[in-house]
């Protein structure tokens, strides 16, 4: 096993996820005897992911070599599928402030590896290859434990949970983030510079998350886990902001207040409101103070740079604005 210790660190990435998924496939193929096989499902269309590519391919690669090696029985073929999965309110504490499992609400690759005794192969498993020749050498993979599987794993904001039985081997559930297609720069009226977004949330996960998410789509974003931070901000930084994104649930005072106080400086300005719980009341006193739009934090992320961009595009407005339904659902 190599030890690149000398090697700087990959950096994320925005990027398909399809030929990351079939360089590790070809490559655990080739370790495989003649008599097993890895079939795979795909069931999620054209996924991206922000990743560190060769450390994400080595992650899979080392998962489905785990199932092979917990394998036992008749069990002949390593089973890889790939689904979209959109945590929604399913998913969301009652008391909206929290995440069970620790996932932010937005879609994700679900990746599940496991074998013939586990899941039933139909016609849609399609066998991986065994490759024609190997130019390169023998694949050498860099061997990872389950643990240093999981700490990669989480360094890209997913999860995996194991389940492991004697007779039948072991399954990896893995969620990762799908990122977003790559958007247009959104740019200012001068042309001079992106759309500057102020988001506030005092979640720190989902400010990380908006701070990767929107940039992808095409805005420059700062993220503030308080309000009076954002406010002085927006003080500060006079006509610096195009809108401004705000949890309605904050320390210090509400999003409703905000709202208020950064209208009183720039009425013209985009706000919108952000909720784990949107009611009438919430959505009548929001829109009762000109917020442009009130969103549920449940929804895909996607879908409030959808909402930014028709916003932005089209300039000011103190009317509510129509929210679109994933498109994939």
């Amino acid at each position: 096993m190599n030890n690149p210790v000398n090697e700087a660190p990959e950096v994320m990435v925005n990027q398909e996820f399809a030929p990351i998924f079939r360089r590790a496939m070809q490559s655990f193929r080739a370790l495989l005897p003649n008599e097993l096989e890895v079939v795979h499902k795909w069931a999620h269309s054209h996924p991206r992911v922000r990743a560190q590519t060769g450390a994400l391919e080595n992650v899979l690669l080392n998962a489905c070599v785990l199932v092979r090696r917990s394998m036992t029985g008749v069990a002949a073929q390593v089973v890889v599928e790939v689904f979209e999965a959109v945590m929604d309110e399913i998913v969301l504490a009652p008391d909206a402030q929290t995440l069970q499992g620790g996932l932010p609400p937005r879609r994700y690759m679900r990746l599940l590896i496991s074998n013939s005794r586990r899941v039933g192969i139909g016609p849609l498993h399609l066998p991986v290859p065994r490759p024609l020749g190997d130019v390169k050498g023998p694949v050498k993979p860099h061997q990872l434990t389950l643990a240093q599987l999981e700490a990669i794993i989480a360094q890209h904001k997913g999860t995996v949970t194991v389940s492991s039985d004697p007779e039948l081997g072991m399954e990896l559930d893995i969620f990762l983030p799908a990122a977003p297609p790559l958007g247009r720069a959104l740019v200012s009226g001068s042309g001079s510079a992106l759309k500057h977004i102020l988001y506030i949330d005092d979640y720190a996960d989902m400010c990380e998350l908006v701070g990767e998410v929107l940039p992808d789509a095409g805005f420059k974003v700062s993220c503030f886990s308080r309000a009076s931070q954002a406010l002085q901000s927006f003080v500060d930084e006079e006509g610096r902001y195009d809108a401004v994104v705000s949890d309605y649930n904050l320390p210090d005072f509400s999003g409703i207040e905000l709202l208020k106080k950064i209208r009183q400086l720039q009425p013209e300005v985009t706000f919108v409101i952000m909720s784990g719980y949107v009611d009438d009341t919430l959505r009548s006193a929001a829109y009762g103070e000109g917020a442009a739009l009130v969103l549920s934090k449940t929804n895909d992320l996607d879908d409030l740079c959808t909402a930014l961009r028709g916003l932005l595009d089209a300039g000011p407005t103190t009317q509510p604005s129509s929210f679109t339904e994933w498109s994939s659902l």
